[in-house]
């Protein structure tokens, strides 16, 4: 049953992307196009393998579809929104280091950085 929503909800957003690629293809340039081609090709090879690993993870440990969206609505929370997408990570105002998502405070330099997301 997630196989099917997964695969619909997969390709729903790559036809959705490729709506806009042919969006911006008529909007823009040769070069462009040259980089349209190339974040395409590269989310049909992030699409493939994702479907790759996830058939491979499911055979080998056994591990059922109901647990992968358990794990993939318990990501899509971490920043405090369910909205199907990952935050981007947060870097320390005082050092610029990459923070960890379960802290308030960086662990390099220990600037308070506030609420655990």
């Amino acid at each position: 049953m997630f196989d099917l929503l997964w695969n619909l909800s997969q390709q729903r957003e790559i036809a959705q992307l490729r709506t806009e690629v042919n969006a911006a293809r008529r909007d823009g340039g040769s070069a462009r196009d040259s980089r349209i081609d190339e974040l395409e090709r590269r989310m049909d090879l992030l699409a493939l393998t994702t479907m790759g690993m996830w058939s491979l993870v499911r055979e080998k440990l056994h591990i059922t579809d109901a647990e992968l969206e358990s794990a993939m609505n318990h990501i899509d929370l971490l920043d405090g929104v369910a909205d199907g997408k990952m935050s981007p990570p947060r870097n320390c105002p005082k050092c610029s280091r990459t923070l960890s998502r379960r802290h308030s405070r960086c662990m390099y330099c220990g600037t308070d950085v506030g609420p655990v997301l």
